[in-house]
């Protein structure tokens, strides 16, 4: 209840819109009573948002096509894509939350995200791997890494972006993971 009426109220006035107070108000609690789920307003944001991003991913990882890597990454970042597109701000203020935590809950969030994430690219690289996608020396671990460091990277530009371009999103992770991904697709064919 709480988190529904957080996110709502984030959706509808903005992060810095938005009152811990009201927040209480709309979930029919104690203002206090919200310090539970987490001891900030940026805590809640994070926990709120990256259980919305953990919901939005989990069945694109349950039906993850048997197609090429590049491909698949497309696949699982796509939806990603589109909720942070639909409010720059909120993702902007995510993101923020995230990077640049101050809150022990934001913290503890954002290091569980990144290693399910991370976890989610190894096992694509693994399956890559095996169908001889990639080089048999290719290391799923770095490839994953890289793959998340251009993710991050692409999501900021956007979010940061005076006029944020959707379209232009996903074209850029697309063309970065082309590039990423080339060289090491060329050796496992001559390998």
């Amino acid at each position: 209840m709480i988190k529904d009426a957080a996110l709502a109220l984030f959706q509808r006035h903005g992060y810095d819109g938005t009152t811990t107070k009201e927040i209480a108000q709309a979930a029919g609690v104690a203002e206090g009573t919200i310090f539970h789920v987490a001891p900030t307003k940026e805590g809640l944001l994070v926990v709120v948002l990256e259980d919305k991003l953990r919901e939005i991913a989990a069945p694109r990882i349950a039906a993850m096509p048997r197609r090429g890597i590049a491909a698949q990454l497309q696949y699982f970042c796509e939806p990603l894509f589109d909720f942070f597109a639909a409010d720059p701000a909120l993702a902007r203020a995510l993101f923020k939350g995230m990077m640049f935590y101050a809150d022990p809950v934001a913290k503890a969030r954002r290091d569980a995200h990144v290693a399910d994430f991370l976890r989610v690219l190894v096992g694509l690289f693994e399956g890559a791997r095996a169908r001889g996608e990639l080089a048999p020396r290719a290391d799923p671990r770095i490839c994953a890494h890289n793959v998340f460091a251009i993710y991050v990277d692409a999501v900021t530009a956007f979010v940061t972006a005076d006029a944020p371009d959707r379209a232009a999103l996903g074209a850029s992770f697309q063309e970065r993971i082309g590039a990423l991904l080339r060289g090491s697709l060329e050796r496992a064919r001559r390998s």
